[in-house]
């Protein structure tokens, strides 16, 4: 792995956006692509096309780009919860598909953070409008490392707001844009995101035109959320990990079966 490429994935760990640009090929973004939209019109609850998160985990695994950053993430990650948390974290990964709409805006400006330590987004494709297209939002400023308690009481709060208006949301996340608390991401398909999502706050814009899809995977829980993040994967039907130990490099049967 090159230097400065290590050098973001530590940053990462400590509470900044890592951006890799142009990691999954276009040929591949295709083929997920036909792949996806089959799998949307196959069944009406689309379950077919959210139950493609695995299979796509498993395609991106092939990438040598890829399966090096997913890798190289998980050692340094694992590192950080031992020397910082000092917690036992289940490793995962937990994974799923996120889609934004003009028709789905229930997940748009949700300021959260994550109850992993590591979070990947692999951007597969952007909707079409160029100011309102889905967009990471990232917090600049870390947070400093809460209690159970305390990290609790934050989540709570969390899911309150994103209960509000959109409306309402939308302006809080404008308001912090100009005030220069978070900075817009605007990443092209193939491009793949690491961040330590348990310190860094994020969320995303709404979407006014297409569809943008993502695939979400999250590794380490160091079980500070009381049980918040298994009833979050239970409701959003992600995989759960069937063995929580820390994996032996390269990344395999790291997937739940």
């Amino acid at each position: 792995m090159k230097k400065q490429d290590q050098a973001a994935l530590l940053r990462a760990c400590r509470g900044e956006l890592a951006v890799f640009e142009s990691v999954v090929p276009k040929q591949l973004l295709a083929e997920i692509k036909g792949k996806l939209d089959a799998a949307h019109g196959a069944t009406p609850d689309h379950k077919q096309f959210f139950n493609s998160a695995k299979d796509i985990l498993h395609t991106l695994r092939e990438i040598p780009k890829f399966k090096e950053l997913e890798s190289e993430s998980v050692r340094l990650a694992s590192d950080w919860v031992d020397n910082t948390l000092q917690a036992k974290a289940a490793m995962g990964p937990w994974f799923g598909l996120r889609v934004g709409s003009v028709a789905e805006h229930a997940n748009s400006h949700c300021r959260h953070y994550d109850s992993h330590v590591l979070t990947f987004v692999i951007l597969l494709q952007s909707a079409d409008d160029n100011e309102r297209a889905g967009d990471l939002i990232a917090y600049t400023k870390p947070r400093g490392l809460p209690g159970r308690v305390g990290n609790l009481f934050t989540k709570s709060l969390q899911w309150t707001e994103r209960h509000l208006p959109l409306p309402m949301r939308t302006a809080r996340t404008q308001r912090h844009l100009k005030q220069g608390l978070c900075t817009r991401v605007k990443g092209k398909p193939g491009s793949v995101f690491i961040f330590n999502g348990f310190l860094m706050q994020h969320c995303n814009l709404d979407v006014l035109n297409g569809e943008r899809r993502s695939l979400i995977v999250h590794y380490l829980d160091p079980g500070l959320s009381m049980g918040l993040s298994a009833l979050n994967r239970f409701r959003r039907d992600f995989a759960p990990p069937t063995d929580p130990a820390r994996p032996v490099e390269p990344i395999a049967g790291m997937d739940a079966t």
